[in-house]
């Protein structure tokens, strides 16, 4: 799942690449659990969802998974295993990325708005879209 996340003491904030209700890595019924549970994550104080929707226009394009930790660990999720990097320039590297990303999320409604666009196209078998629904 194409995801970025910063995880700190006090919040928890994710990037999510918005074609991620495309891959097809498990049956509908439980991506459509898990984008609902998303939802309701989402509204928690100390939780911000950010999803990049996916313009020609945008800048920087989806890397591997990762999760920052407090600035200065970085999990990256690759195919033969999960790599830990603490080294500043490595993780600056990646924190320089989550920052790109996010700032080009849509955040609030418009996130929710295109997570429950995709539920409801899962739920009938329609297309997922990929930009925010109007």
């Amino acid at each position: 799942m194409r995801q970025r996340s910063k995880l700190c003491a006090a919040a928890f904030e994710a990037v999510w690449e918005r074609a991620v209700p495309h891959d097809d890595y498990q049956p509908a019924d439980a991506m459509v659990g898990q984008l609902g549970h998303l939802i309701a994550t989402s509204a928690l104080p100390r939780v911000s969802l950010g999803i990049v929707p996916m313009r020609p226009d945008r800048t920087g394009w989806p890397v591997e998974d990762f999760c920052v930790f407090d600035d200065v660990r970085v999990n990256v999720e690759l195919v033969s295993g999960c790599m830990t990097l603490t080294q500043p320039r490595e993780v600056g590297r990646y924190v320089t990325m989550f920052g790109e990303m996010a700032s080009q999320a849509v955040y609030g409604p418009a996130a929710r708005a295109l997570v429950t666009a995709a539920i409801e196209a899962l739920d009938t078998g329609g297309e997922v879209p990929l930009e925010n629904p109007a």
